[in-house]
């Protein structure tokens, strides 16, 4: 009976929290843990609470104690990964978010961010293999796209690069990231007054964008 009581807890704490009582369900996890300290979810849900407060050592340390009690908790992996992340510790983010794909791997979203970790690490050949990956999964991912075409340009494969920056504009034709960055490797081709146009379009959509 006194599981039953932690996943009504844990309910209830997930209700308050879609109303906005953020406090009351963090009481309710609390309370979940007082009763079974083992369980994951209730660790997992408080570190996305302390997480959107802000208190990326203590999420972490929740993600942390969900990963022990449930090694297969993707979520969980792929959470710790965002707050390693906002913590700047790239390499340990990095293996999150690597462990979080090798238990399903066909969670897009963390081999996006893997492979940005990857890029701030100048990996870029590794990088281009996990948005490579996304677009297997979900061929119409602009985020993934432009992202390889970033790993691209870096690989100084600036023909595949603008090749799939247009790609992503056939899908996404308003992307102010995405004509900006098809006019930087355009300059690169020597296309130069396809670059200025790809930089005028990028300041139209976006009239504040510092980079075109």
């Amino acid at each position: 009976m006194r599981h039953d009581d932690v996943v009504a807890l844990c309910a209830q704490g997930a209700l308050h929290l879609e109303q906005g009582r953020i406090a009351d369900s963090e009481a309710c996890y609390l309370k979940a843990l007082e009763i079974e300290p083992g369980f994951a979810e209730a660790h997992f849900k408080l570190g996305n609470i302390f997480s959107t407060r802000g208190q990326l050592a203590e999420a972490e340390a929740c993600y942390h104690r969900a990963i022990d009690i449930a090694p297969d908790y993707v979520k969980a992996h792929y959470n710790l990964g965002n707050t390693l992340r906002a913590l700047s510790r790239l390499a340990e983010a990095e293996t999150s978010y690597r462990r979080a794909v090798e238990i399903d791997p066909g969670y897009t979203a963390a081999h996006n961010n893997r492979g940005a970790m990857l890029m701030y690490q100048t990996r870029h050949g590794e990088a281009e293999v996990c948005f490579r990956s996304v677009l297997r999964i979900q061929p119409d991912d602009v985020v993934a796209m432009n992202n390889l075409g970033l790993a691209l340009k870096e690989l100084e494969r600036i023909d595949e690069a603008a090749a799939s920056y247009l790609s992503a504009l056939a899908i996404e034709p308003d992307n102010a990231d995405v004509h900006n960055n098809l006019g930087v490797v355009q300059r690169v081709q020597g296309r130069l007054v396809e670059s200025e146009a790809s930089y005028r379009r990028a300041l139209e959509l976006r009239p504040n964008f510092t980079n075109a």
